[in-house]
């Protein structure tokens, strides 16, 4: 009950609140009154109808970032709309650059993803590593990464000396030197990827490759990433 959520979480219990609702109001409606009242409905759907239409060419063809300005490093901060696109484009982008890093004997086949908060993780997760058959090793704080540190015990973990990526978008940057200089002898930005909008750039993500690990990564019991 005292536990930080957003709004969404709780929408399903509202469900069972309508039914209820449309119990009473069966009740208590007068039947000379249900064409003005279908008519009210009808109204209420076509705006929503209207609205969520407006939502889906905003999110889709908006040309740049909406109602909201930051400087080049962090661009789109605040911009909701990017939530919901550009997550299929950075699966192509970054599966290129992979394959070009694999080439080049940079990185390996087998080098995981490090991910520090279950979002983006789940994004991440749902596009990019999941269609590419790569590995997504969570660290950090239970509170941080919820559900991952479960899932940890389900993946290889990162051995010392095997290498990682980290990828943070412009819009939620951190920077991984910070996050991640105990974990790897070397953090170092390798490349940086565009999306845009309608032609418009609205979003970065940097693409780190994080070197040597100083010991096993991923291999903890989920109660210790409490501490």
């Amino acid at each position: 009950m005292f536990r930080q959520t957003l709004p969404h979480w709780s929408g399903a219990g509202f469900f069972a609140m309508m039914l209820i609702a449309a119990c009473w109001i069966d009740r208590k409606l007068d039947n000379d009154n249900i064409i003005r009242i279908r008519r009210l409905l009808n109204f209420q759907l076509s705006f929503v109808l209207l609205i969520m239409v407006s939502a889906f060419a905003t999110i889709k063809w908006y040309p740049g970032n909406l109602f909201v300005k930051a400087n080049i490093k962090e661009i789109g901060k605040g911009d909701v709309t990017l939530d919901m696109t550009g997550w299929k484009d950075l699966e192509k982008q970054f599966s290129q650059l992979q394959m070009i890093d694999i080439k080049n004997g940079k990185m390996k086949e087998s080098d995981a993803l490090i991910i520090n908060n279950w979002y983006p993780a789940g994004h991440f997760y749902f596009y990019l590593t999941r269609p590419l058959q790569m590995r997504m090793i969570a660290v950090g704080r239970l509170n941080d990464i919820h559900k991952f540190a479960w899932m940890n015990l389900a993946i290889p973990e990162i051995k010392p000396k095997e290498n990682a990526y980290f990828i943070v978008a412009s819009n939620m940057f951190q920077d991984p030197s910070l996050l991640f200089s105990d974990l790897f002898e070397e953090v170092k930005l390798h490349k940086t990827l565009e999306q845009k909008r309608s032609n418009k750039l609205v979003r970065k993500w940097y693409i780190y490759h994080l070197y040597n690990a100083k010991s096993a990564i991923g291999n903890k019991h989920p109660l210790l990433y409490m501490e």
